[in-house]
């Protein structure tokens, strides 16, 4: 497993409003939340220097980050956590990595949808094998960052304890024996957020498990406490586009425990959140589901939503390929063959509703230089408000295509002055 730690440049002392809306937020869905989520799932997907430029964009500057990645085909492991803490150690949040679209070792661990058992109820043996190589170091970090460290700090610590080196390298040992235990601890305790798109959202959700119904004996050879402080400082887990992890009496029993922190977004007719189907096994989905449309994420689907015909012949079509797979076993490969087409499930797609912004602008995301105008215009049609209502509940609705406001043609330009941060 490789471990690598980043440190992501502050400008400005003050908070930004990023902060303090994570921070602030009591477990209750956050349509800006979700945004800065969804944004930091997608670029998961790149390299971990990428992934460290996109924190800075998404309001996090001055924060640090630690990329896991762990591949190894024989075991059909190809997998990749990243874990984030902010400058002032109140937010920590966790991020799983999808499944790379050229990995052919990642398309074959989905394909075990065998269950196998879990703490309470089984879950899905491929997704399960995928977050538990990792998840002794995941916890390894996020219990140092409890503990004051800051996360650059944890990852050396982590490196000298478990990591290895070639013979000679007498410069690295020296430079580790160096390392400077930044353990102060912050003012108040820090606020956990777990998200991932696809195949990063069911590791999300079964992290979430692990981390409500473990009881540590998954690293029993280290003197850490259980989980137990986890229940109370996690605010939610955003999942986009997210497959079933277990069957029913799994989703049953966990969403007792996190059901109402558990947020899954579907974009539209989205094929992979009806996954895995019956043809493959008994699995059942928990949480709140949140639906894509015009106005961003709602919580309550259309009444009547209408049945697209591509979404029956892909439910068709991979109904019959597992049962064939099960039938002639030298063809399982066949129920990799899950999508027809990808293009709903794109993690793209989950970001631009997030926005609610016109193609292509998630390229040019940047908090640092977002209007206040403009954030609350995206918070009112994440409530279903009409544009400004949230700022002024007891004014008239303008009226005409002249109208003031984040629409109309004389809204004001946002403000693009760098390189500060905009005051929320």
């Amino acid at each position: 497993m490789k471990i690598r730690g980043f440190r992501v440049p502050r400008i400005d002392a003050e908070p930004t409003f990023v902060e303090k809306r994570l921070v602030s937020n009591q477990g209750d869905f956050d349509g800006e939340i979700a945004t800065v989520l969804a944004v930091l799932s997608t670029w998961t997907y790149a390299e971990p220097e990428e992934f460290a430029t996109s924190i800075l964009r998404t309001g996090l500057p001055g924060s640090q980050c630690a990329v896991l990645t762990l591949a190894n085909d024989a075991m059909l492991l190809d997998t990749c956590a990243s874990i984030i803490q902010s400058l002032d150690k109140r937010v920590l949040i966790l991020c799983l990595r999808g499944t790379p679209p050229r990995s052919p070792i990642a398309w074959t661990s989905n394909m075990a949808v065998d269950l196998m058992p879990f703490y309470a109820g089984s879950v899905h043996s491929g997704f399960y094998s995928s977050l538990i190589a990792m998840w002794p170091s995941i916890v390894k970090l996020l219990h140092y960052c409890l503990a004051g460290t800051d996360l650059c700090t944890a990852v050396e610590l982590v490196k000298e304890r478990d990591g290895v080196e070639e013979c000679g390298s007498r410069s690295q040992a020296s430079d580790r024996s160096a390392i400077r235990h930044d353990t102060t601890p912050s003012r108040e305790e820090p606020v956990l957020y777990i998200a991932g798109h696809s195949l990063g959202g069911a590791l999300a959700a079964l992290a979430a498990a692990f981390l409500f119904t473990g009881d540590g004996t998954l690293t029993s050879h280290e003197t850490l406490d259980g989980f137990d402080r986890y229940k109370t400082l996690l605010r939610g887990v955003y999942t986009f586009g997210a497959p079933m992890v277990g069957d029913p009496f799994f989703a049953e029993v966990h969403e007792k425990k996190f059901g109402s922190l558990l947020f899954r977004m579907v974009h539209q007719e989205d094929f992979v959140p009806r996954l895995p189907n019956r043809a493959m096994g008994n699995y059942k989905h928990f949480g709140i589901a949140y639906h894509a449309t015009e106005a961003g994420w709602v919580r309550q689907p259309p009444a009547r939503r209408e049945v697209h015909v591509k979404a029956v012949v892909q439910q068709m079509t991979v109904s019959f390929l597992a049962v064939l797979s099960k039938v002639f076993p030298f063809v399982r490969w066949l129920s990799a063959i899950q999508i027809l087409d990808f293009d709903e499930h794109l993690p793209v797609r989950y970001v631009r509703t997030s926005l609610r912004s016109r193609p292509f602008a998630e390229l040019l995301l940047d908090y640092r230089t977002t209007s206040r105008s403009a954030t609350i215009h995206r918070e009112s049609r994440t409530r279903g408000e009409a544009p400004g209502a949230s700022a002024r509940p007891n004014a008239p609705e303008p009226e005409g295509p002249n109208a003031p406001g984040p629409e109309g043609p004389n809204a004001p330009e946002p403000d693009r002055t760098p390189p500060r941060y905009a005051q929320r």
